[in-house]
């Protein structure tokens, strides 16, 4: 009797019908995150700045430039948003140029803002 539910409970884990966890550590902080830059921007930037990686260095650079653009720390907001990142793949590239295109735009500078989307859709 304990064996084909031992059986079955084998399957279900292999397949991934019973999850260990619903979403990973990062995710959670990375959401956090994102909820906090509307209520309370410091709280944000200390978070982003303690989840900051290698590997996700586009989705804190996100975080932490819209956190200064709130707090109206805007030299430092560009200075994130033009930080240099070890990307390689086209699409984080192409990421990477839209967070410095709407940091210009918020900063009400459109030409410079056309300037970097423009060859986007050449």
């Amino acid at each position: 009797m304990r064996t084909p539910l031992i059986f079955l409970l084998l399957i279900g884990l292999s397949f991934g019908f019973f999850p260990a966890q619903s979403r990973s550590d990062f995710k959670l902080r990375v959401e956090n995150s994102f909820l906090k830059l509307y209520e309370n921007p410091d709280v944000a930037l200390h978070a982003a700045k303690e989840i900051r990686n290698d590997e996700n260095a586009l989705v804190t650079k996100d975080i932490l430039t819209r956190a200064y653009l709130m707090k109206g720390d805007y030299l430092e907001s560009v200075r994130d948003a033009f930080e240099k990142s070890n990307t390689q793949q086209s699409n984080q590239k192409l990421l990477s140029t839209l967070i410095i295109a709407r940091e210009f735009f918020h900063l009400n500078l459109y030409e410079q803002t056309a300037n970097l989307i423009e060859p986007l859709f050449t």
